[in-house]
């Protein structure tokens, strides 16, 4: 359906700078009537992940100096961010979450527990009327075994306002989750 994607096999890993134009980004799912969209990609060692979003639903993060950017975890609770959901079991109850501000600071948790700490690298970038977002998450710090054909997850993209905490959802809305088929 309109909510499935699939990712394939990067032959060479994106190249993180904010802009979709690498080989490995082929199947970006658009939602209907939204301008967000998806893709993911992978290799033995990552998943690489695009996502396009409004940049009318991200006001600029001016935060960012140099020392900050290398910093994990950072408190984003006074920004708008993606947030990238990620549920390698698809039952909706816990997922991995990934924000990301326009400025490029981020935190990691596994729904709001920050004790989750993985391995990943991000870029965005403003182009027109989108905020773009380029990350590479290291598989083993998401999936312990490598990532096989027909295996799929679940993913769920959404931007969150300044001041707005990022708790999980009570009850999960299924369909608003995007099935992640990889071939």
């Amino acid at each position: 359906g309109s909510q499935v994607i699939t990712a394939h096999r990067a032959a060479r890993p994106p190249r993180l700078d904010g802009v979709i134009d690498d080989a490995c980004w082929n199947s970006a799912l658009r939602s209907a009537g939204q301008r967000w969209s998806i893709d993911v990609a992978y290799d033995d060692d990552y998943v690489y992940l695009a996502i396009k979003c409004p940049g009318d639903q991200l006001r600029t993060d001016h935060g960012r100096d140099g020392s900050q950017t290398r910093v994990r975890d950072q408190d984003l609770a006074n920004v708008d961010r993606v947030r990238l959901r990620i549920d390698t079991d698809r039952d909706l109850l816990t997922a991995m979450q990934l924000q990301v501000s326009d400025a490029g600071r981020t935190h990691d948790a596994i729904d709001g527990n920050p004790l989750w700490q993985p391995t990943w690298f991000v870029d965005t970038k403003r182009s027109g009327r989108d905020v773009i977002v380029e990350a590479a998450v290291l598989r083993r710090d998401v999936v312990e075994l490598p990532i096989t054909a027909g295996e799929s997850w679940f993913l769920l993209a959404d931007a969150i306002e300044a001041g707005v905490e990022a708790t999980p959802d009570v009850i999960p809305d299924p369909n608003q989750w995007v099935l992640v088929i990889f071939r």
